[in-house]
This record gives structure tokens, C-alpha cells and sequence, in this order.
């Protein structure tokens, strides 16, 4: 693609951006253990970098890396949810300053550090954003007027007007309490599918004009985090977007079984073939050792040894495909990094130590991923799906190392 020439950001968001890639990065990379192998070109033309979307840590791990290594000049757009550009969202995130922002809209902020808004949520909305859209058009009401009566009951906080969501008490409840479409009265339902549309519309075409004009942009196109491991299907955004542009992926996994901080791995690839984009993030994905202990232990019941363990991964290790990219470390020293796995499964219970054995346990949760039922099964779910994708791509040269 050719280079962009004009600008696409005036120069006073620079600093306002150099600041914020900062704060996230330093809190991420603090907080977190983020590696990363390879970047974007320096001097670039219209750009879509994707990511397999697991995590809020996505975004948080990746933008930063990307941008560190990018001329600070030129932004790297990022779809994020419309959520983020209304009111109230900060008073969410940041509870100890929510009683001065449950009505302060940050989208101008969040706009100009290039953060772009895509509507995700389709098919249910908060009973806030649906109350306040229907009182943008006719004034405030009761909430009666608008829902369903098993909406109102289940918000648990009377009929109260959509003019008194914002107050101590009620706003977090109205944020989190959702109703689907189909619990809307008429006529505000029809009016809330109609702009619905019309949002997501304008959302993809303010995308698309970006990547149109040389721009780089950051999406994470499934929408929604994967609940099993599996990959979702790519939304609108992606095909709009990628038609005019470079394409390459930021391919991430998470090593949540290994060391006490939750680690992410990510690699910045260029893919080959954007007909076959949905293997190539699979096939790009980090190989870690959580991966490799969700294959063998998914369906694991008998007692077993460290030793066993260790020799039960270093086969996996040799069976894997050489074009898949495994951890250095774990490729390096699979010994280590499995005892140290053991003491981190030990340490959640998801592992049961009894003498010299170890057991899995009833407990498959990991307490940063809420949204996983099962994490053994989540990462051996990846492991297959990257395989797989492997093999399809048998007759291609795959991704290409940025």
C-alpha cells in the first residue's frame, strides 16, 4: 500500500497520546509479564492489525507495543467498544471517582488518543444505555414505559425515571443489569434497532475511512472474548477494513498456568493470505506451557509425577509442527517451566498434591479469566485450534515475522 503523505492527527494529541501509551503501559507491564516479538514497519502504509480476543489484556499489552514502536506522530487507531464514548463509563472503570463522573462523557479524550468506537453490544444493552437513548428522543420517563415488567423487577430498583439512573446507589445496578432488545416496549424497540444499525453503520465507515487515508488500525475483530478457547467469528469490521490495507496480526496467548504474575505472549506477523486470515492468527499464536498441560491433563485422572509430567511435555514439544513459534523459555528449559507451572496449578487448586504425586483437581477456574468455566480445557481448546490451522496451511507459507 502507499504511504500515507498528510497527517491524520493534529499535533497537540501527540502528547495526550505519548501520556496515555504510558499510564497503560507502565500499569500493564507492571502489573503483568508482557514479551513480544516483532513490529510494524516504521514507515507504513493503510495498516489493519488484528488479534484473537481473549482478555481486556489484550488491548492494554498490545496497543503499547505497538505504538512504543511506531512514530509517536502517527497514531495507532483502536476499535473499542461504543460503551467507552457515553456518559458514565469512567464512573464504571474508576469507582473511586464515580460520584464526579457518572455524567461526564471522556469521548473527546478517548478520541483523540485514537481510540474509535464500534458497537459490540447487538443484541442486549444495559438498562442505562437503552434509558438514556429513549431519553434523548422523548424526555425523561418511567423505566416501566420502556421495559418489559421482568426487566423492571430484575433491576430490582422500582420505577424509577430514566432521569434518576445516574444517582448513588442506582447507576451501577442500571449498568449492569441488561435486557434484551425483545424486552423493550414498542415503540422504543424498533427505534433502538433501527439506531443500532444505523451506529454500527457509522462506526464502520469512520474505520474504514481511516484505513482509507493511510491510517493504522487496531481491531479485534470476534467482538466478544472467547469463552472455551475457541476463536469466534470475525465481524464486519475486519472485511470492511482489511480490503484496503496491509494486514497483519498480533497473535496472543496467555500463560496463566505459569508464575505467579499472568503472563501474556504476543507475536506481530504479516499474513500471507487474507483469505485464510482465521488460521494464520491461529497458527501465529505463541505455543506456552499451559497449552501443552491443558492437551494432557483435560481428561487426566490418574496421579502423576513431576517427572512424568516433564517428559509427558518435552514429547509434546517434539511433536509439534516447526512452523509453530514456542515459548523460548519453555522451548529452552521445559524442566523449569513445568515445575514452576506445578507450583502455580498447586497454588490455584486446580492441581492436588498429595507426597510426590499431583492430581487435577475439582477447581478449573483462574481467578483473572471470570469468564472461563474450565481453563484446562480453554488452553487445550487453543493447542487443537492452532494445530489444526497448521495443517491447513500445509500449502502456504504462513505468516510472515514482521
Amino acid at each position: 500500500m502507499g504511504l500515507r503523505k498528510e497527517p491524520l492527527s493534529p499535533w497537540w494529541s501527540v502528547p495526550l497520546r505519548f501520556a496515555a501509551v504510558l499510564v497503560m503501559g507502565g500499569y500493564t507491564y507492571s502489573a503483568y509479564r508482557v514479551r513480544s516479538w516483532g513490529r510494524l514497519p516504521r514507515k507504513r502504509g493503510a495498516t489493519v492489525v488484528i488479534s484473537n480476543h481473549q482478555h481486556d489484556l489484550d488491548t492494554m499489552g498490545v496497543i503499547p507495543a505497538l505504538q512504543l514502536k511506531t512514530p509517536m506522530r502517527d497514531p495507532l487507531y483502536a476499535a473499542t467498544a461504543k460503551l467507552m464514548h457515553e456518559p458514565g463509563f469512567m464512573a464504571i472503570r474508576a469507582r473511586w471517582v464515580a460520584p464526579f463522573f457518572r455524567r461526564v462523557n471522556f469521548a473527546p479524550i478517548f478520541t483523540a488518543i485514537g481510540m474509535v468506537p464500534l458497537e459490540n453490544e447487538l443484541s442486549s444493552k444495559s438498562i442505562a444505555r437503552i434509558a438514556w437513548s429513549v431519553q434523548r428522543r422523548h424526555g425523561p420517563m418511567p423505566l416501566s414505559q420502556i421495559f418489559k415488567p421482568q426487566v423492571v423487577e430484575r433491576f430490582g430498583h422500582g420505577d424509577l425515571r430514566t432521569d434518576r439512573l445516574a444517582t448513588a446507589g442506582v447507576f451501577e445496578a442500571a449498568y449492569g443489569t441488561y435486557a434484551k432488545l425483545t424486552e423493550i416496549e414498542q415503540p422504543y424497540r424498533d427505534e433502538i434497532v433501527a439506531e443500532t444499525r444505523a451506529g454500527v453503520e457509522e462506526d464502520l465507515e469512520r474505520i474504514e475511512s481511516i484505513v482509507k487515508r493511510g491510517g493504522s488500525f487496531y481491531v479485534t475483530p470476534e467482538g466478544n472474548y472467547s469463552r472455551d478457547g475457541k476463536m469466534l467469528p470475525f465481524r464486519g469490521s475486519y472485511p470492511r477494513a482489511s480490503v484496503h490495507a496491509d494486514v497483519y496480526v498480533a497473535a496472543i496467548s496467555y500463560d496463566p498456568f505459569n508464575a505467579k504474575r499472568m503472563s501474556q505472549l504476543h507475536r506481530i506477523v504479516k499474513i500471507a493470505d487474507k483469505e485464510r486470515v482465521v488460521a494464520e492468527v491461529k497458527v501465529a499464536r505463541p505455543v506456552t506451557v499451559s497449552q501443552l498441560l491443558g492437551r494432557w491433563l483435560r481428561d487426566r485422572r490418574e496421579p502423576f509425577t513431576e517427572t512424568e509430567l516433564t517428559a509427558a511435555i518435552e514429547a509434546l514439544l517434539h511433536e509439534l509442527p516447526p512452523r509453530l513459534f514456542v515459548d523460548p523459555e519453555l522451548r529452552a528449559h521445559p524442566d523449569r517451566v513445568v515445575k514452576s507451572a506445578l507450583s502455580t496449578m498447586s497454588r490455584l487448586r486446580i492441581l492436588t498434591r498429595v507426597g510426590g504425586t499431583y492430581t487435577v483437581g475439582p477447581l478449573r477456574t483462574h481467578p483473572i479469566f471470570a469468564h472461563v468455566d474450565d481453563m484446562i480445557a480453554f488452553q487445550a481448546n487453543m493447542l487443537e485450534e492452532t494445530l489444526e490451522a497448521a495443517r491447513e496451511l500445509t500449502d502456504s507459507p504462513g505468516p510472515v515475522p514482521a
